[in-house]
């Protein structure tokens, strides 16, 4: 049984393990966020330097006259920006923008008994928790996200 103290620890796991199966067959990238364009779209500059503006794989921002827009903003000022994330490329849009899926707060993984990938043993998956508060808006086909949706 579930104690209620447990209970968002599972949930963070849940929500992580779609994250890392939407990524299947993806390898991660690592950088820094150094800059909030909007509630959907950040500049993370990469370990060699080089900075990619990047926006949330299947979303759009909130209207920035939303309260929820202005939530979002502080949200993401205290969670992620100057912070480390990985990430993957879900879409490369033809007009050159790049869409993405991240990870934050990272608890690395340095488990040698798992034979994986994946740079992290729990993580935090943005798309999933920008959705769940409203400061996305969602707009791919995928009927988790749809029902968690603001």
């Amino acid at each position: 049984m579930i104690g209620i103290n447990n209970y968002g620890t599972v949930l963070a796991v849940f929500f992580f393990c779609i994250t890392v199966i939407s990524a299947k067959g993806q390898e991660f990238e690592f950088g820094m966020v150094t800059n909030i364009h909007s509630t959907n779209r950040y500049s993370i500059k990469l370990q060699d330097g080089i900075s990619k503006e990047v926006v949330l794989f299947d979303t759009k921002a909130v209207d920035s006259n939303n309260i929820l827009y202005e939530e979002g903003i502080k949200y993401l000022l205290t969670n992620l920006l100057n912070k480390k994330v990985y990430f993957t490329v879900d879409k490369i849009k033809e007009e050159g923008g790049v869409e993405v899926s991240i990870i934050y707060d990272c608890v690395k993984n340095e488990s040698k008994q798992l034979n994986n990938n994946l740079p992290c043993s729990s993580a935090k998956p943005l798309n999933v928790k920008l959705i769940k508060k409203g400061y996305v808006i969602y707009t791919g086909n995928n009927a988790f996200l749809k029902k968690i949706a603001h």
